[in-house]
């Protein structure tokens, strides 16, 4: 079962196989498991390497901007599934720091990563608890101060005195 997940790409092909990847890109084989087809069909790569997915010809969206030089997106919010396949197939391309990151857009609150050390393998991560539950601590915000509220016969005062000084600074007006 897939759910919307943003997937966001920190990847970049080893020189060695950037004419592979492109044969790839430019004909995407079929792939038996529909995360990894659909995948490899949104992806692009920018003149540097660095992996993109397309910005235009499907129904997926981006919270990312499209890079306005070439209309490419870091990162791309669909139905991801299978994605141990797509880290599995990544992983033969990319190089050491290269990583992928999953950031579940559905209430279940999954963060998870797959990190490569360019020479063909991956490692699954996630974010896990390291410490216990805190207490909230005070905060030191203050108050706003208290005003006294003004009674009609303040805020008719205010107002008669407001108007005689209106009538010094324009003495042709209306009596």
């Amino acid at each position: 079962m897939s759910y919307y997940i943003e997937l966001v790409l920190l990847a970049k092909v080893r020189k060695d196989r950037q004419r592979q990847i492109k044969v790839e890109l430019d004909h995407p084989p079929r792939y038996d498991a529909g995360g990894l087809a659909t995948f490899v069909a949104l992806l692009a790569m920018r003149d540097g390497g660095s992996l993109c997915f397309k910005s235009k010809g499907h129904p997926f969206w981006s919270d990312y901007d499209v890079d306005d030089e070439d209309g490419l997106l870091d990162a791309l919010n669909a139905p991801w599934s299978n994605t141990e396949e797509i880290a599995s197939w990544l992983a033969h391309y990319v190089t050491a720091s290269s990583r992928i990151i999953f950031h579940s857009l559905e209430l279940d609150g999954a963060d998870f990563c797959y990190n490569f050390d360019g020479k063909g393998k991956f490692c699954y991560m996630e974010y896990k608890p390291v410490g216990s539950w805190q207490k909230t601590l005070p905060l030191s915000i203050s108050p706003p101060p208290v005003q006294k509220r003004k009674t009609r016969q303040k805020k008719l005062k205010d107002a008669k005195s407001a108007l005689k000084m209106l009538e010094k600074d324009n003495p042709h007006s209306n009596p």
